[in-house]
């Protein structure tokens, strides 16, 4: 089994790996570029929390990912490359939770659960992201005539960090899929399969980001340090596109104005068309009136300044 080198750029690639780097390089700046076309066509008004931890996360993927390749090709020095690839990783990791984060606001009107996923968001920050950044920094700084003090905690972290994102990342995709499911409920006397066909979808995107998630640990526990360096913006690219697929559908969504006259009657124990119309109250009070992604932006932003801030500074997010 191959041996993780975190301490230096790795030595003696074989072409297959160079050619997978490569490919992963090309993967991952596509999907970037894609993400950031899709995500100034698709909203108008770009001062929400949503777009722009969406951008954030985006430019970190093209900042990792060009840090890491040129290291590993040689082609830049290794030392500044260091705090560029944990700079991106930053952004990538916890903007890719913001962004999770920023749309539950959609289906969950409970402030104390978001303070609860904002609050661990930070935690996982300042406890794990930044003690991994200090330690890689230490490994790869350190002369090789000097004692190394930083591989063993180094690797530990990074271990760690990454299980730790994982489960979290989980965690809130699945909160935002239980929600969806409880609070769509009485839209589905009048959508019907619209309703549990994007629930059906969101369990499945669901499924397909864990599927990603676990690929990417299965590699790092394997000890494939330089595949999974740049495996983990291809991932995270995944991941922004799956975002931007779960909002237009929800979008779809609330914009059809399809009715059953049949499933009205039957609730209310009434025959004939009255009280049908063409239109509906959401389940989903920040998705009341909307027509529009633009118009769910404008919710979320009027909601977000008006929610109590769990430390001071958050806006910075």
């Amino acid at each position: 089994m191959p041996t993780s080198q975190p301490e230096a750029v790795a030595k003696g690639l074989t072409p297959p790996v160079y050619l997978l780097i490569g490919a992963f390089f090309g993967i991952a700046c596509y999907n970037s570029i894609e993400v950031y076309l899709l995500a100034f066509t698709t909203f108008e008004r770009k001062n929400t929390l949503y777009f722009w931890s969406m951008l954030v996360a985006n430019t970190g993927i093209i900042l990792h990912e060009l840090s890491a390749t040129l290291r590993l090709f040689h082609l830049a020095p290794n030392v500044p490359m260091v705090p560029l690839a944990s700079v991106g990783w930053w952004m990538t990791t916890t903007g890719q939770s913001v962004v999770l984060y920023s749309r539950l606001h959609l289906v969950v009107s409970d402030p104390h659960k978001l303070r609860w996923v904002l609050a661990a968001i930070a935690f996982t920050f300042l406890t794990l992201q930044l003690p991994t950044t200090i330690t890689f920094i230490g490994v790869n700084a350190t002369p090789k005539d000097k004692p190394d003090i930083f591989t063993g905690a180094f690797d530990v972290f990074k271990i760690i960090q990454l299980a730790v994102f994982t489960i979290q990342e989980a965690a809130i995709s699945g909160l935002y899929v239980y929600a969806f499911n409880a609070t769509s409920k009485p839209m589905r006397i009048i959508k019907g399969d619209k309703v549990r066909t994007l629930l059906r979808q969101l369990i499945a995107l669901f499924l397909l980001v864990v599927a990603l998630d676990a690929t990417l640990m299965g590699v790092e526990y394997a000890g494939y340090f330089q595949i999974q360096t740049t495996l983990k913006p291809v991932v995270y690219s995944i991941k922004l596109k799956v975002e931007l697929f779960v909002l237009n559908n929800l979008v779809n969504l609330v914009q059809s104005r399809s009715c059953s006259c049949s499933a009205l009657s039957a609730s209310h124990g009434s025959s004939g068309r009255q009280g049908c119309t063409s239109e509906f109250i959401t389940p989903w009070p920040v998705l009341r009136g909307v027509s529009s992604s633009d118009d769910i932006n404008r919710e979320e932003s009027r909601i977000e300044s008006s929610r109590p801030r769990i430390f001071d500074g958050s806006d910075s997010l």
